[in-house]
């Protein structure tokens, strides 16, 4: 894949994270939001404004969570530009890596 004709920024793209398994996140919503933001934050990615974060149940009786994740600035830098082109470009997820043995598959999210 050729990044050579990389879209325009976009600082109101949102990010959606289908599936994050409790047992990764913090026990507390508030400060799974919190985590949530500073992996960008630290990543380099840009400034987490919102995080909009739901939960359920699985059959087998563990919680999983997903959430979208909306930015007041995305950082213009070319790992940044290189993630939204990938983000849009990607009939499925991308793997955003936060850490040695953890990641979350993203897409871009769409408003209903």
């Amino acid at each position: 894949m050729s990044f050579t004709t990389i879209a325009k920024l976009d600082q109101n793209m949102s990010i959606d994270i289908p599936y994050m398994p409790e047992k990764d996140l913090p026990k507390d919503n508030v400060l799974i939001k919190d985590f949530i933001a500073k992996q960008f934050f630290d990543m380099r990615v840009g400034e987490v404004s919102d995080v909009d974060l739901s939960s359920k149940k699985t059959l087998d009786g563990r919680i999983v969570y997903s959430s979208v994740v909306k930015f007041s600035m995305w950082y213009d830098t070319h790992y940044v530009w290189v993630l939204q082109d990938t983000i849009r470009d990607r009939s499925n997820f991308v793997r955003f890596k936060f850490n040695k043995d953890c990641w979350w598959d993203v897409t871009e999210s769409h408003p209903i």
